[in-house]
């Protein structure tokens, strides 16, 4: 995009909203620590391709972003699940403790460069807790975070809920998302 700009002419590549959803979202949350902590993306042998300051939010779906606690995860399956789509996505069979399951954890690599971001997910069959955990290093770090959760009396909500219209849960996240991007753009 960079090297034809007339192909993308309503792009701003000085405003960038990176984001995504399940296994998207922590690719997404994991490009954007790459790009905004210099130590993460060294040790990646990645170097930066946007300037941190050009990434204006970050939109956080139903991702994981501690993989080495899902690694350990209480029921059977979803430790078998897990554990087999770590050995796909690595290409390492016993993944929990390598560089690469660390590098992929967005926990781990927050920094107050990391730019303001929405997150939610279900509660149930999902990464809510991850997404907790993401929510509380960036808070601790000062970044500016809008989340939205729902207990799980309210009733059940699985994995990438935002998905199904037809429910005022989604409906919410949609309006909370739009909210979200009109008060961020609105600072940039």
């Amino acid at each position: 995009m960079k090297a034809n700009p007339q192909r993308f002419p309503t792009v701003d590549l000085h405003r960038l909203i990176i984001g995504g959803d399940s296994a998207g979202a922590q690719l997404a949350s994991q490009f954007v620590a790459m790009e905004t902590d210099a130590e993460l993306a060294k040790s990646m042998q990645f170097p930066a391709i946007i300037r941190e300051k050009d990434i204006v939010a970050a939109i956080l779906y139903c991702g994981p972003y501690d993989l080495p606690s899902l690694y350990d995860s209480e029921g059977w399956f979803g430790r078998f699940f897990v554990r087999q789509v770590g050995w796909a996505y690595f290409g390492i069979r016993d993944w929990r403790d390598t560089p690469q399951a660390m590098q992929a954890s967005t926990v781990e690599h927050v920094t107050p460069s990391y730019p303001p971001t929405f997150i939610t997910d279900g509660n149930t069959g999902s990464f809510e807790g991850d997404a907790r955990k993401l929510e509380a290093r960036l808070k601790e770090n000062g970044v500016y975070v809008d989340s939205l959760y729902y207990p799980v009396e309210h009733r059940k909500l699985n994995h990438e809920y935002q998905f199904d219209f037809s429910t005022p849960e989604s409906i919410e996240c949609y309006n909370r998302t739009l909210a979200f991007l009109a008060k961020i753009t609105e600072r940039s």
